[in-house]
């Protein structure tokens, strides 16, 4: 397949992966206690958790995508803004396809510095080579702080190709879960991650593996397309959501990825435990290795438990499986939210993206088999006709390796 992980990885028992001194790996016990220990797992969570518990929900009903607010803050022009557009796009929607009753949608998420704005511009100018002749509006998740005007340049940016702008409200909240504690402080610090600072990146982890696809801007999606907002199309890519639904797929992707060490401390074992519940445990182990390194190169994961996922800043989902997904995977979505292992450890989008579609058994295509020759960039990484390439801070451009798996 095409996962981006380097050479091809030993995979072991699911005993000899797990790192903790007491680990839940389902491999030492017979079978019927291995269910028993899954449930009980995934049923102390669920009694652990209490409202408060849960990652935070963004902010986002369908009041504020129709221009009211949350109490003790006003619309404010960006709001009303809002509510004008998506009158607009459903009137569109209406002349456009009478007969249809889902809509596909691209999606992006805006962050709260002038360089997210300028990037976020950049980005909306090249959609105008996605050939869906403009006829999938760009959903835009955007914080309460972003100025107005900003939502004008970027419509300016997508005029080219006459796509509408759809700006959606969310507001992550300042600190972590209340049940992370007094004093909680993110994994990686109160730093910037990824242009957003402290907890935020959190939240958006949050947002994009759970949230989204209960935000009200998306009540009537089919399929939506996420493209980051520092990322770019650089040539020519058919009209992705046509060509998935003709194939059945729920999900299309670049390449895969993997994640590694600490930041995945925990989530295999409950994963593993989700699956064993509904006999499903085979498609959590393919999915993790131990880090395997050439010898003499520099290798900081060398050795480490690594878990596969999709390369998702560019993704195509459909909605509906994520909103109501079978028996094994909601049992893990629940379980990973009532964890907080997002907040505590950084658990990525990615990678539960990855084991929520295997626990689903789901189909999933990747984009070279639909758009060989398109292409497109996230920040120094490219996929696509000319390859996959990295470019380093020196302005060299290096092919990055993709591994069977």
């Amino acid at each position: 397949s095409r996962d981006a992980r380097g050479p091809p990885p030993r995979f072991l028992s699911f005993y000899a992966l797990t790192r903790t001194t007491r680990p839940y790996d389902g491999t030492h016990y017979s079978p019927s206690v291995n269910h028993v220990k899954a449930r009980r797992l995934i049923t102390a969570l669920a009694a652990r958790a209490d409202p408060s518990a849960v990652a935070p929900r963004v902010a986002a009903t369908a009041a504020s995508v129709a221009g009211s607010a949350p109490p003790g803050m006003s619309p404010g022009p960006a709001a009303e803004e809002e509510a004008s557009t998506r009158t607009a796009a459903s009137a569109t929607r209406d002349q456009t396809a009478p007969n249809t009753t889902t809509a596909c949608y691209l999606i992006s998420l805006l962050g709260t510095r002038a360089s997210d704005f300028t990037e976020v511009e950049r980005m909306a100018r090249t959609l105008r080579l996605f050939d869906d002749g403009g006829r999938h509006p760009l959903v835009l998740f955007h914080e309460a702080s972003v100025p107005s005007a900003v939502f004008g340049a970027i419509r300016k940016a997508l005029s080219s190709h006459q796509r509408l702008l759809l700006p959606a409200r969310v507001d992550f909240p300042p600190g972590p879960p209340a049940a992370m504690g007094p004093g909680a402080r993110p994994p990686g610090g109160l730093m910037t991650t990824h242009n957003r600072t402290g907890w935020g990146y959190y939240h958006m982890l949050q947002f994009f593996a759970f949230d989204v696809f209960h935000h009200s801007a998306l009540s009537d999606a089919e399929y939506v397309m996420r493209i980051d907002s520092d990322a770019t199309i650089d040539a020519r890519m058919p009209d992705l959501f046509a060509m998935v639904r003709l194939r059945g797929a729920a999900y299309l992707t670049p390449v895969g990825n993997a994640d590694c060490g600490d930041i995945v401390e925990g989530l295999p074992g409950l994963a593993y435990a989700a699956a064993e519940i509904y006999g499903l445990e085979a498609r959590v182990k393919r999915l993790v290795y131990r880090k395997a390194c050439r010898p003499g190169t520099l290798c900081v994961d060398r050795g480490k438990l690594c878990v596969l996922g999709f390369y998702n800043n560019l993704e195509v989902v459909r909605v509906a499986d994520f909103i109501a997904p079978p028996p094994a995977a909601a049992t893990f979505a629940s379980a990973v939210q009532r964890s907080l292992g997002i907040y505590r450890h950084r658990w990525g989008d990615a990678i539960i993206r990855r084991l929520m579609l295997a626990l689903m058994g789901s189909s999933v295509i990747y984009l070279d088999e639909l758009a060989p020759r398109s292409e497109y960039c996230h920040r120094q990484f490219c996929v696509g006709a000319r390859g996959n390439t990295r470019t380093d801070k020196f302005g060299q451009v290096h092919a990055f390796e993709l591994a069977a798996g």
